[in-house]
């Protein structure tokens, strides 16, 4: 989901490292989900945040094709 993000020109990271599961059991799963974007890309205009929602419904889109790549 990041990789296919960020080639549509939507810079994010998946965070934090899992921390080990003994510890706390849901942080690894939680870890493998996040996507983290910047605050300051967060600050952007209506038209940045329309964009950012336009790739995931992209991404969403094609999930499919992307997986069997």
């Amino acid at each position: 989901f990041i990789k296919a993000l960020r080639a549509e020109g939507i810079p994010c990271s998946s965070g934090y490292e899992p921390m080990s599961p003994e510890t706390c059991p849901v942080n690894q799963k939680l870890c493998s989900q996040a996507v983290w974007f910047t605050q300051t890309m967060l600050l952007d205009t209506r038209t940045g945040m329309e964009q950012i929602a336009e790739a995931i419904a992209k991404v969403e889109k094609n999930a499919g094709a992307i997986r069997a790549a």
